[in-house]
């Protein structure tokens, strides 16, 4: 048997496996070298350098220029279109309203404050003040009509205070009926 020749063959053309390797040992004089691999290596530019800017961008400035004209032509469009959606706040807004309610407020001239009878209409302080003073001097009232024994109420007044009086517990049973 022959001895195995010891000297190493050369690579075949064919072979890419031998064609990369060739390459890959022959640095590339157009191509960068990476920062992770002076990174790994611990070789390359110093902290200071590796900070600074590199002076290729990911988009030239032209088109940075270009995306941002086409940003505000978009932006000025959907402006556009918000004002023509809205009829250019020339439609009118109607506001459906409830009806009004009137709430019936009833007080028992024998247990009601003087400020209580002031929330009525017609009556303000002072004469709640007088009502409060009769009821304690001359007792309690026995109808809505007895009121008229206070100084300054008159037919009137009465007339226009009688929906909202009562005396003893009529008034309570008129106040939980709807």
């Amino acid at each position: 048997m022959p001895a195995p020749d010891s000297t190493p063959q050369a690579p075949r053309p064919e072979d890419p496996i031998a064609q990369r390797e060739e390459t890959a040992s022959e640095p590339d004089p157009s191509r960068k070298p990476s920062p992770l691999l002076h990174a790994a290596e611990g070789t390359g530019p110093s902290t200071a350098e590796a900070d600074e800017p590199e002076p290729d961008a990911w988009l030239r400035i032209s088109d940075q220029w270009v995306i941002a004209l086409v940003c505000l032509l978009l932006l000025g469009w959907s402006g556009f279109h918000w004002l023509e959606r809205s009829r250019w706040g020339r439609q009118e807004v109607e506001i459906e309203r409830q009806p009004a309610q009137h709430y019936v407020y009833m007080l028992d001239l024998n247990t009601a404050n003087w400020i209580e009878l002031a929330l009525l209409e017609g009556i303000g302080e002072v004469l709640g003040k007088k009502i409060v003073a009769d009821r304690e001097a001359n007792g309690p009232f026995q109808t809505v009509d007895a009121l008229r024994r206070v100084n300054g109420i008159g037919p009137k007044t009465l007339e226009k205070l009688k929906p909202h009086l009562t005396v003893g517990n009529s008034g309570a049973a008129q106040q939980k009926a709807p």
